[in-house]
């Protein structure tokens, strides 16, 4: 560099050290304050003295006394990352002040394309009537000799020197800092700008952290021999100032002022720091390679962190999720402190990701003054994040979610579905993630609860500029969309699909573990702006335990009635399982699982055979009670069938006579609806959701669910099977009652209510024309 001066915030001091120098001069970054509510902006100011920054200092708390001063010094200034909010206060109104107040404004290196972008289009869009009609708003007399007429300079705003220099402003056959300054006014100069983002804060961010401790505490000295030193230095450091030692050695990493986190913590994250440059080498050659710059060098260290975070993070979660599935709440504390010191390890990109999201919605508010609604596309105003644990398992949950895939791809709406499943293929509309590790869940061995990439996630979420968080799930997706949501300023929404505390007590019969468990689902689901119910009595169980009532909103489940269908009913037992006919069949569809009740139907048959001789159970599904159920159920006429999808399931349903559903547990019960589209009378307990979705007498019967529920449900099919006529008229009704569950319907109010409580979508900027 020809010249040097440094812009410290609100001081000279690092310039006044190196003032003896040749080639220097004296510069800052003041922070000055709207007066009345206090708002703060960064103004650049350069080439001072001693007494102007005295004099600066004492002005900077009113920007008007501010720019007033420096006009008459005749002191060149800009306005430093325009749509950067300092201290979150920035609105509108203060950037239309701004455009009156300043001539020259900073194009950010260390902020993203967008900003850079929307500060370009508004500078460039600015006329003598848009000007005059903030000027009569404000009573401002606007600056410059012509005010409508603005420039821009740049700058790294760079803290670390990780990337100083890739952005600059350039002036050729400048000589001194007089012709540089003179150049800039006289619009000879060029701007370059190497623009950042989330990533590349965080970067920096660790950057700083990490050159404060070396410097204070001096483990540099006692560390820098010893791996994975070598790789801090290479990725946390500018050039000049690694030391670049090589070392394969382990040490206890104890850093003073760090005893916060625990005396093993430092060389805990040491050996998974080796652990992962060991089983990924790369990652120091990706650091050191000659094409490495700060952009590709932020992707290194975001690998690395994520890696890290996964080794650690492993041990931890599986112990806490087998802790709490043996209810041992004791010791279950001294974990969760353990995964909230993990968690800030990530801190500095939690804190990026939030920064840019904001900053980004209100430079898309300035832009929609500035140019209008016709600068911004918006993909039809909306774009929704759907967030589930289940996607491509059987289940009730996974059904309605493919269900309302499929009609946001035949209705255009922009819906995406994120899940975390290991090895998953990616299809439209789905982003898939890997899991940085796996707990199976002793009572569903099929099941596995995954870990999932909070780092990867948030910075899809905040490239695909979602609208709207939704939560298919209170697991480990569905904190992490909580997490997405509040860390990029979105609504957040959910659905409650499943009684788990009435699941969880059910499979453990531990009453204290059900409370705990309604403790997490309270907090969870009070998060959130809107709460999907499907049925009212899932709404007023879950106002009793303290929800708010007025956030709920009742959505029936929908289905598609044309895959469910009377007409498929072939004799499809009698061909694939060769089931004697004729026999009445009872079928139950769903989960095979304790929590549902399925023992009733176990002394249900017990009880039909003593009495009838042509009536048949078939179970359709599979899960941890299968096995058990088929062992006491071996000298009855009872067919497992397992799991059936597609057509087979239709014709399964439209080829039985009664549905039998004696959950108490169910929320929605979607099954209930296909046996009723498919022309079967059916019978379902007076607890849950599925009596909502049948018409007690007319499309079905409702038993109570009681400790005569057996007696209940054997009453109500032997009265269908005594009346022939009843049981078909009442299957004709249940085809009509269900006729009214479409899923387009069913998705479009979906869709509506999640779109009234958003809000307008963030704009992507189109490139200007001409």
């Amino acid at each position: 560099m020809d010249l040097v001066t440094i812009t410290d915030h609100d001081t000279i001091g690092g310039n006044l050290e190196i003032a003896h120098l040749p080639d220097t001069f004296l510069s800052e970054e003041v922070t000055a304050s709207f007066p009345g509510d206090g708002c703060k902006v960064h103004v650049l100011v350069y080439d001072i003295n001693e007494k102007q920054h005295d004099d600066i200092s004492r002005v900077r708390e009113n920007v008007f006394e501010l720019v007033q001063y420096l006009q008459a010094e005749n002191i060149f200034h800009a306005l430093a990352h325009p749509m950067y909010s300092v201290d979150g206060m920035l609105e509108v109104k203060h950037f239309q002040q701004l455009l009156l107040l300043f001539t020259y404004f900073e194009l950010n290196g260390a902020r993203d394309s967008l900003q850079n972008t929307v500060l370009r289009r508004i500078l460039n869009g600015m006329s003598q009537e848009r000007i005059s009609e903030l000027a009569e708003r404000y009573a401002i007399a606007p600056s410059g000799e012509d005010p409508c007429q603005k420039y821009l300079i740049s700058g790294s705003d760079d803290h670390s020197s990780l990337s100083m220099g890739f952005s600059y402003t350039e002036v050729p056959k400048a000589n001194c800092v007089q012709d540089f300054l003179r150049g800039i006014s006289d619009n000879m100069h060029t701007v370059h700008t190497y623009e950042a983002g989330p990533q590349g804060l965080a970067h920096n961010l660790y950057s700083i952290i990490y050159q404060y401790y070396s410097h204070s505490f001096h483990f540099r000295e006692l560390m820098q021999d010893k791996a994975p030193f070598v790789f801090l230095e290479q990725t946390l450091l500018p050039p000049d100032q690694r030391q670049g030692r090589e070392s394969e050695q382990l040490i206890d990493w104890e850093m003073p002022g760090m005893a916060f986190w625990g005396t093993s913590f430092w060389g805990q994250f040491q050996q998974a720091a080796h652990a992962v440059l060991s089983a990924q080498p790369e990652l120091l050659e990706d650091m050191q390679g000659t094409d490495s710059g700060p952009r590709e060098q932020s992707g290194t260290w975001k690998r690395f962190m994520q890696r890290v975070f996964a080794h650690l993070s492993a041990d931890t979660g599986r112990d806490m999720l087998s802790k709490l599935s043996r209810a041992d709440l004791l010791s279950l504390f001294p974990s969760l402190g353990s995964m909230t010191s993990l968690h800030l390890l990530l801190a500095p990109y939690l804190v990026s990701y939030a920064l840019f999201a904001r900053d980004r919605k209100f430079s898309l508010k300035c832009l929609q003054w500035s140019k209008g609604d016709r600068s911004v596309q918006r993909s039809n105003g909306q774009h929704l994040a759907l967030f589930t644990d289940t996607l491509d398992e059987t289940n009730g949950v996974a059904t309605v979610i493919r269900l309302r895939l499929e009609a946001a791809r035949l209705t255009g709406k922009p819906l995406t579905v994120l899940n975390c499943t290991s090895g998953r293929e990616q299809e439209s509309n789905v982003a898939s993630f890997e899991p940085i590790g796996e707990f199976d869940l002793p009572e569903y061995p099929e099941l596995k609860v995954p870990y999932p990439p909070i780092l990867d996630i948030l910075a899809y979420c905040y490239e695909q500029r979602f609208t709207c968080i939704h939560a298919e799930t209170p697991g480990s997706m569905g904190l992490a969309a909580l997490a997405v949501a509040r860390l990029l300023g979105l609504p957040f929404q959910g659905t409650y699909h499943t009684s788990l505390p009435q699941t969880v007590r059910s499979l453990t019969g531990d009453a204290q573990l059900e409370g705990l468990v309604w403790k997490y689902v309270t907090w969870f689901y009070g998060q959130m702006d809107v709460i999907s119910v499907p049925s009212a009595a899932t709404a007023d169980e879950l106002a009793c335990k303290g929800l708010p009532r007025e956030k709920m909103v009742v959505q029936q489940p929908g289905i598609n009635t044309s895959d469910f269908h009377p007409a498929k009913r072939n004799g499809y037992f009698q061909t694939h399982y060769s089931l004697p006919e004729p026999v009445t069949k009872l079928i139950y569809a769903g989960r095979v699982s304790k929590e549902k009740n399925l023992h009733v139907l176990e002394v249900i048959m017990r009880t039909m055979s003593q009495v009838r001789n042509n009536v048949y159970l078939v179970v359709v599904g599979e899960g941890p009670y299968l096995a058990e159920m088929q062992n006491t159920c071996q000298d009855l006429p009872v067919l497992f069938t397992g799991y059936l999808r597609g057509d087979d399931l239709a014709q399964a349903y439209a080829s039985s006579d009664i549905f039998v559903f004696p959950s108490t547990v169910d929320t929605m019960g979607s099954a209930v609806i296909e046996a009723q589209a498919s022309g079967l009378p059916v019978i379902v307990t007076d607890q849950g959701g599925p009596q909502e979705n049948m018409l007690d007498g007319e499309t079905g019967i409702v038993v109570p669910a009681d400790d005569k529920m057996a007696d209940g449900f054997a009453q109500a099919i032997l009265r269908l099977c005594d009346n022939p006529e009843l049981m078909a008229g009442m299957g004709r009704k249940a085809r009509s009652y269900a006729q009214r569950y479409s899923c387009r319907e069913s998705f479009l109010s979906f869709w509506n209510i999640s779109c009234q409580k958003d809000g307008r979508r963030d704009g992507q900027i189109q490139p200007e024309r001409g």
